[in-house]
């Protein structure tokens, strides 16, 4: 099945990309916000997730894998770190990322510690080349 939009095809394959990316932007934008209004653990959690489906996008896209939950991410990006080194990269992000994640469910995150989450985040934007001029609904499929 093909859908047309400003006179281009973009397969269903396309589309999957496309609800993902704008869920990435999403996150991200969400983050931002919570950030600025002071919500830390907020938006460390938002900054992660954007991080994780960065790297689930990355993943998918690079060797065509769709990881389930954090665990299959982990064990994926360690099994492509040695020969990958993007993926040695977006491994050594998780592990930082996943620990202070995880402490979100437990108690408040410090400014400090959401500026680092936040710097992460502003960098995977480079490292998996993110197209931000999709989020103003070029529908522009890019490849990494």
């Amino acid at each position: 099945m093909v859908i047309s939009y400003r006179s281009n095809y973009i397969s269903l394959s396309a589309i999957e990309y496309i609800m993902e990316e704008d869920l990435l932007h999403e996150y991200f934008k969400s983050a931002e916000k919570e950030f600025k209004e002071e919500n830390y653990t907020s938006s460390t959690v938002l900054y992660s997730k954007f991080i994780f489906l960065s790297i689930d996008l990355y993943l998918k896209r690079r060797y065509n894998v769709t990881v389930k939950n954090h665990n299959e991410r982990k064990i994926y990006l360690a099994s492509k770190k040695n020969i990958d080194s993007v993926a040695r990269e977006l491994y050594d992000i998780y592990e930082n990322v996943y620990k202070l994640y995880i402490e979100t469910y437990t108690r408040k995150i410090k400014k400090e510690e959401a500026i680092v989450v936040k710097n992460i985040a502003e960098k995977i934007k480079d490292i998996i080349k993110y197209d931000w001029s999709f989020a103003k609904r070029t529908w522009k499929i890019h490849k990494w």
